[in-house]
């Protein structure tokens, strides 16, 4: 390597060993940039430089260049030039390039002149009389080249023409259309969204006009579908203690048939969506969740609707417990509660019910509260262990599963009100007390033979179980009196809330008593070491 300084000129070369091959070529790095030549010219003023035999990677290729001119705005001049994806420094392929220009500003382009194929060093009757190769954008919009296709039922068609948009950073969506010879159309839009360590999804949705056979013959079907697809997902260090997550699949029953995208699922009968958020409060034993949800089935075009689910939940918390204790625990300290709250609303429905003026009424709607109370344990003669429990629980209806008798059809009939037009409570209760201890026996058997020594150890345990009459009106029992057709006195109990989306509490007193004993022996073996 010489250095001038007069001229502020820097020449760089390699050397060749005894065996001819060149050593220690010179690699200019300029920014992200690096270049590998046999010798370099290069001025520090004007930041220009000669070079030859220079070796550089483009993208996912190589280009080399016999005699190059680098200019101070960073672009090339390059004569007897190749272009190349092959790695070797003398390529079994290449495009040669008899003149070449490679301009960095505003974009990266790579012009060259006439240029023809080579294939290990023999030339190809291929050739080009020019070349413009602009460089590859990270996103850019564009135009959707379709598919062609042929069905029996539709035609022969187009799939997936349309465009590419990128909409900022974040964001792009792609509009695209099918349409086939027998009358059939499709109309899709997708969307696409990304933010790094924030959250990222997709969103669809398509209307299509679906036609088998010739119009106005007997094997003639025309339906009207249409899709609507969303996922959705949050990185969870974007919101601490909070979770947002969507995966929506709605669609009508016929819609997969036409416009799936694959046969698994034009096959699938059963979709379900979901859409949840959920929250846990800091520092607090709360938290709660929204989920809304859907489930459809293809085979009878049945839906399932529950708008929404909300669930509030106290983790268990023990309120007479000391802050700072002092000495031994108090009894009272260990009583504890937890407290878990449904709210649902729910519809199921045929999709040619729905819209119907009587929609609303097929609604179903309740809210369950459920108390887990835990009571002291005690230690009754030092060796018993008394452990009491309590449960209880309550439920909301907004509705009503009446029962009247018509004389027409001499029948008992069923009818249930609309939706929040009525305000009732169920109650739950039971109770259970447990007695349990342990029991410990021994044999020892001396140092005389192999077995030392024999333990037993016995639990027994007896419990019982409580749970009082609910059967009451208080609970929705009422008793329906009628005179049927025949003149005859006729009675029938039910619960008015039968039928709806909680059960009521069954009819009866219970009391059980379970008793159970365990065993468990252990034997102490001398090693035959000892």
């Amino acid at each position: 390597m010489e250095y001038n300084l007069d001229t502020k000129t820097v020449f760089a070369t390699g050397l060749k060993d005894t065996s001819g091959v060149l050593k220690g070529r010179p690699v200019l790095k300029e920014g992200s940039q690096t270049y590998t030549m046999e010798s370099v010219f290069y001025n520090f003023e004007s930041r220009k430089a000669r070079i030859t035999n220079m070796i550089t990677q483009e993208s996912e290729g190589f280009m080399h260049g016999t005699n190059i001119k680098k200019m101070a705005d960073n672009s090339i001049n390059i004569s007897k030039g190749k272009y190349t994806t092959c790695d070797l420094d003398h390529p079994h392929f290449y495009l040669r390039m008899t003149k070449a220009r490679v301009v960095t500003q505003p974009h990266k382009v790579t012009v060259f002149g006439p240029a023809y194929l080579v294939v290990e060093d023999v030339p190809l009757p291929f050739a080009l009389p020019f070349g413009f190769v602009p460089e590859k954008p990270e996103r850019a919009g564009g135009l959707l080249i379709p598919s062609v296709q042929e069905e029996a039922a539709r035609g022969f068609g187009l799939k997936g023409l349309g465009y590419y948009f990128v909409l900022g950073e974040y964001f792009d969506v792609s509009v695209t259309g099918d349409i086939y010879s027998l009358g059939s159309w499709n109309a899709m839009l997708t969307a696409r969204y990304r933010k790094r360590y924030k959250f990222n999804g997709d969103f669809g949705i398509n209307y299509s006009n679906n036609q088998t056979g010739e119009r106005g013959s007997t094997d003639f079907f025309q339906s009207k579908d249409f899709s609507v697809r969303w996922s959705h997902s949050q990185d969870p260090k974007s919101m601490p203690g909070a979770s947002f997550r969507a995966s929506v699949n709605f669609s009508t029953p016929l819609n997969n048939r036409f416009n799936s995208e694959d046969i698994q699922q034009s096959l699938q009968n059963q979709v379900s969506s979901s859409i949840s958020f959920s929250k846990t409060i800091s520092d607090s034993p709360f938290s709660y969740s929204v989920n809304l949800l859907h489930s459809q089935s293809s085979l009878d075009s049945s839906y399932a609707l529950t708008v929404p689910n909300f669930t509030f939940t106290m983790n268990r918390i023990y309120p007479f417990k000391r802050i700072e204790r002092v000495g031994k625990e108090k009894f009272y300290e260990s009583f504890s509660i937890s407290y878990n709250t449904t709210f649902d609303n729910k519809v199921n429905f045929k999709a040619k019910d729905f819209g119907k003026p009587d929609f609303l009424s097929k609604f179903r709607s309740g809210m369950r509260h459920n108390f887990a109370i835990g009571l002291p344990t005690f230690t009754l003669l030092r060796y018993l262990n008394f452990s009491p429990g309590i449960s209880y629980g309550m439920t909301w209806f907004f509705q009503t599963n009446e029962r009247q008798y018509n004389s027409v059809t001499n029948q008992v009939e069923s009818s249930i009100s609309n939706m929040f037009s009525h305000f009732g409570v169920t109650q739950d209760f039971s109770a259970s007390v447990s007695l349990s201890t342990r029991l410990f026996g021994k044999f020892d058997f001396g140092n005389k033979g192999a077995l030392n020594m024999i333990r037993h150890m016995m639990t027994p345990s007896i419990s019982f179980s409580y749970r009082p009459e609910l059967g009451t009106p208080a609970n929705g029992y009422r008793t329906l009196s009628y005179v049927d057709v025949n003149g005859i006195q006729q009675s029938l109990d039910y619960n008015r809330y039968d039928g709806l989306l909680y059960s009521p509490p069954s009819r009866g007193k219970n009391a059980g008593l379970n008793f159970s004993l365990g065993n468990n022996l252990e034997a102490k073996v001398r090693d035959k070491s000892d």
